[in-house]
C-alpha cells in the first residue's frame, strides 16, 4: 500500500486543482467554457486512472489471497 498511495494520490490531486480552475473560471464574470471544458478533460482523464490503479490493486490482492482466476475458465 505505501507503493501505491502516492500513485493515488497524483491524480486525487489534480482532479481537485482541476475542479478548483474549473470552479474559478465558471464563477468568473466572463466563463472561459474551452479553459472548462479542457478543466473537465483534466477531472475524466485522472478519474479513469484511478479505475486503473484501483483495478490493478483488487487484482494484487486476488493474486495474494489465490482467488484470481486465468481468463477462459
Amino acid at each position: 500500500m505505501s507503493i501505491a498511495a502516492p500513485e493515488i494520490r497524483m491524480p486525487l490531486t489534480a482532479i481537485t486543482t482541476s475542479a478548483q480552475l474549473g470552479l474559478r473560471t465558471a464563477a468568473s464574470a466572463t466563463p472561459d467554457i474551452q479553459r472548462i471544458v479542457q478543466d473537465l478533460l483534466g477531472i475524466l482523464g485522472c478519474t479513469n486512472r484511478l479505475v486503473v490503479l484501483i483495478n490493478d490493486l483488487m487484482d494484487v490482492s486476488r493474486i495474494r489471497n489465490g482467488q484470481l482466476l486465468q481468463e477462459g475458465r
